[in-house]
This record gives C-alpha cells, sequence and structure tokens, in this order.
C-alpha cells in the first residue's frame, strides 16, 4: 500500500510535463509575437528594412570610396614611377656613352703603352720624339661620367622603390649602382696616379710647351719604365672594369 501510494506523486508529476509541454507552444505565440512583429505592413517590419536598406548603402559607399581612393592612389603611383624610368633611362644612356668614351680612351693608352714599352726594350736615341708623342699622351684622356644614380638613390631614400615591382630589374639596379662605385674607386686611383707620380716626372723631365724629354736619357732609365708599365697595368684594368659595366648599364 506504500509503495503504491508512493509512486502516485510520480504520476502526476509525468502527467502534469506533458500537459505542461503540451501547452508550450500556445505559450509561446503569446509570448513571442515574432509574426505579428514582421506581418506584412506593420511599421515595425518597415521600419527594419529602411534601417537595412540604409546599412547597405552605407557599406556600399564606403567601398566605392575606398575602391576610388585606392584607384586614384594607384594612378598616381603609376605616374611616378613612369617618371623614374624616363630619368633612369637617360641618366643610364648618359653612363653608357661615357662608358664608350672610357673603353676608347683606355685602349689608346693600352696601345701607346705597348708602343713605349718596345721602345724600352730596343733603346734607340733616335726615336726620343716618338717616345716624346707617346708620352704627351698619358696626359690626355677621357674619365668616365660619375654616375651617381641619383634617381635610383632617390627611390631607395623616398621608398619608392617598392613600386618597382620587377624584382629582377630592382636587382639589376643594385648591381648597376654596386658596379659605378667599383669603378668610381678604380677612376680615383687612376686621378691620382696622373696628377701625382706622372705629373712630377712630366714637371722634372718633360717640356710640356714643346712635347720633349729635357733628360734625352730619363726615358731609358727603370723610373720610367716602371711608370709606363704602371699606366699601361691600371689602364688594363679599367678597360676590364668598363667592359663588364658596359652590359649591365645597357641592360
Amino acid at each position: 500500500y506504500l509503495i503504491a501510494n508512493s509512486q502516485r506523486p510520480t504520476a502526476k508529476i509525468i502527467t502534469y510535463n506533458s500537459k505542461t509541454m503540451l501547452a508550450f507552444p500556445e505559450m509561446l505565440k503569446s509570448l513571442t509575437p515574432v509574426k505579428g512583429v514582421f506581418k506584412k505592413g506593420s511599421s515595425f517590419r518597415k521600419h527594419f528594412f529602411e534601417k537595412i536598406g540604409d546599412l547597405l548603402a552605407i557599406i556600399l559607399s564606403i567601398y566605392l570610396a575606398l575602391s576610388i581612393e585606392g584607384w586614384s592612389e594607384k594612378r598616381h603611383e603609376h605616374k611616378r614611377l613612369t617618371q623614374y624610368y624616363k630619368n633612369l633611362i637617360n641618366e643610364i644612356e648618359e653612363d653608357t656613352a661615357s662608358l664608350n668614351l672610357a673603353i676608347q680612351d683606355a685602349e689608346k693608352h693600352i696601345s701607346n703603352s705597348e708602343k713605349q714599352i718596345e721602345l724600352l726594350k730596343s733603346y734607340k736615341p733616335e726615336l726620343m720624339d716618338t717616345i716624346g708623342n707617346l708620352l704627351s699622351t698619358m696626359t690626355t684622356g677621357s674619365i668616365l661620367y660619375a654616375s651617381s644614380m641619383i634617381t635610383f638613390k632617390s627611390m631607395q631614400m623616398g621608398g619608392d622603390i617598392k613600386l618597382i615591382d620587377n624584382l629582377a630589374l630592382r636587382d639589376s639596379l643594385i648591381k648597376l649602382d654596386d658596379k659605378y662605385i667599383n669603378l668610381r674607386l678604380h677612376e680615383d686611383i687612376y686621378m691620382d696616379f696622373i696628377k701625382g707620380d706622372l705629373f712630377i716626372m712630366l714637371r722634372e723631365n718633360f717640356n710640356l710647351i714643346e712635347g720633349k724629354l729635357l733628360d734625352e736619357m730619363y726615358y731609358a732609365k727603370p723610373e720610367y719604365a716602371n711608370l709606363v708599365y704602371f699606366f699601361y697595368s691600371i689602364n688594363s684594368t679599367r678597360l676590364v672594369l668598363y667592359r663588364e659595366a658596359l652590359p649591365k648599364a645597357i641592360n
């Protein structure tokens, strides 16, 4: 009897819960009037879709503004890059012409040095005038145009080097700049020789006005021979450097 009575409340609870669950949809309808809110013709629905439309319009206008701004910026970047390319081409054309002149100059000095060396090996006093003429050519020549890659360096300093998205082209410009730096270092050595050792020798042993040796026996001395050999060597090095730089500049 006690066991039977103790199970009755449980049965009532189950019955009560099932009735509650059956009544839940009706309670939901009365507590959440969703259908009524979005019912056709309701003011809430009207304002809701108006707000959605305004939001979409704002998003679209922002997207268009950003797109136009990005397009305008790209257009300005393209103009700047085009001008940079024009400047680079003009500078490299000048450098190329200068390199060709320097190559011709070095070839001329090498040829004259070889002739002097042959005369030094076979001492002939009657050929002193020839020595004097060859010696005078040592004081004349074309020095490499002192390119400092102004446009390239301004792009690096200003950060516009990133506009060149062609990495191969960017790498070529870096290598060309390095090559010019090496050329200028060698030109400094060459100019020191011209202004130093060569000038001292000319001042002491050569008549610049008449183009003749003051000491007729000077060209047979080891000091003069060493000077000619060094002149030949330094121009041979110049020629190699110029020939290496020329295709890099053209390309």
